[in-house]
């Protein structure tokens, strides 16, 4: 097996475990908390419907933003720790 297909069950988990955060997160905005930004546009007389999507954009960047670092991440270590020859290198 190449190093890819070696460590790909891991890659998995550690994207999962890196993203589990930012997903509970997600799940609780406005049943639990009100985030600042929607708190402050609605006291300064936006529309609602207004501040509720742009709190659902900030929300998506949020998860999408650690989405690719993750990503960044395991690939980063992946590639560290075998050569070209598929060698396992600790």
């Amino acid at each position: 097996a190449t190093g890819q297909q070696a460590v790909a069950g891991y890659r998995k988990d550690a994207i999962r475990a890196g993203l589990i955060p930012t997903l509970n997160s997600m799940m609780v905005v406005g049943l639990v908390t009100l985030p600042g930004i929607i708190t402050g546009q609605l006291l300064s007389g936006i529309e609602p419907l207004d501040a509720a999507s742009y709190q659902i954009l900030i929300m998506f960047m949020l998860a999408f933003t650690n989405l690719i670092a993750t990503l960044l991440i395991t690939y980063g270590l992946t590639r560290q720790f075998f050569n070209q020859s598929e060698q396992l290198t600790i």
